[in-house]
């Protein structure tokens, strides 16, 4: 099972990320920064370590984003390919841009024409949070 943790300190104007398997995602301006997760799930695993810890300066993030593989997994477009991370990291600088509650429409519209009918793979969760640093 993967899983992200983020405790934000707005005073110190910082968050604190852990993730199983799932990265962190920030947009700053038009620039993608990406917070590798452990490569570990959570639960019984044979191999388990200690997670890491990421304290992230949030100084001109705009956005912070965390989602499932289910997006990048899923197949659908016009030649029935995945997705794949490389488009989803060009589609968050892009969401990035606009509102919140834009890039919500905008994200599920993306989502469901690369799908085009195709069967869905995978769960799909998805966390966009715009930042508002006073």
């Amino acid at each position: 099972m993967d899983i992200a943790l983020c405790l934000f300190d707005f005073e110190k104007n910082e968050v604190e990320y852990a993730g199983a398997n799932i990265p962190l995602y920030m947009v700053k301006g038009n620039e993608l920064q990406v917070t590798k997760a452990d490569k570990q799930p959570i639960g019984r695993y044979d191999y388990r370590k200690p997670f890491s810890n990421h304290i992230i300066n949030l100084d001109g993030v705009d956005n912070i984003y965390m989602c499932s593989d289910g997006i990048q997994d899923q197949f659908g477009g016009s030649k029935g390919k995945k997705f794949k991370i490389r488009r989803l990291k060009r589609l968050l600088v892009e969401l990035s841009q606009h509102d919140i509650n834009q890039q919500k429409g905008m994200l599920r519209e993306t989502f469901f024409d690369w799908k085009q009918g195709e069967e869905q793979v995978d769960d799909v969760c998805f966390i966009g949070i715009q930042l508002k640093i006073f």
